[in-house]
Formats: structure tokens, C-alpha cells, sequence
């Protein structure tokens, strides 16, 4: 599924996403930081609704599969999966 969302960004949040590129060493667009930052976002979500009791293990881990490999691994190590 695919639409088109525009969003109005401040002068704030346009200067905070150029300090942001300004951290990258290669060179990145604003689609993949607003990904990186929906990304990011999610699994704060997941982890705040699993310690919460809101989902279950079997629902949060249908959900990471949505995230990058190192999200996954920062989750889990968040909520203690597979911490030895």
C-alpha cells in the first residue's frame, strides 16, 4: 500500500532534521530520516506496550519484523530477550 502524505515541517524541525543529516557520513534523504525516525519511534511503542502488558510476546514479535535487524536487537535487549 502506498499513498502520498504530505506534512508541514517548522523551521525547527527542518533545522533539527539538517543536524541530524549533518551526523551521517554518507549522504541521506529526508524520506529515509523520517523512516529512520518512524522506525524508531515504533519500537519505543513496542517496547512501552509490552512492558505495559498491552500486547503479548506473540504479538510483539509479529510487530518487529517491521523493524531494521539493529532495532530488533536494541528492543530485545530493552525488555531483556535474550540477555544472558
Amino acid at each position: 500500500m502506498k499513498s502520498d502524505v504530505y506534512i508541514h515541517l517548522k523551521k525547527t524541525d527542518l533545522w533539527k532534521l539538517k543536524i541530524i543529516d549533518s551526523s551521517f557520513e554518507e549522504k541521506i534523504t529526508r524520506k529515509e530520516l523520517v523512516r529512520g525516525g518512524i522506525d524508531l519511534m515504533f519500537a519505543t511503542a513496542l517496547k512501552v506496550l509490552y512492558k505495559e502488558g498491552e500486547i503479548t510476546f506473540d504479538e510483539l514479535e509479529k510487530c518487529w519484523n517491521a523493524l531494521p535487524d539493529y532495532l530488533v536487537e536494541k528492543l530485545k535487549k530493552d525488555i531483556g530477550i535474550g540477555v544472558i
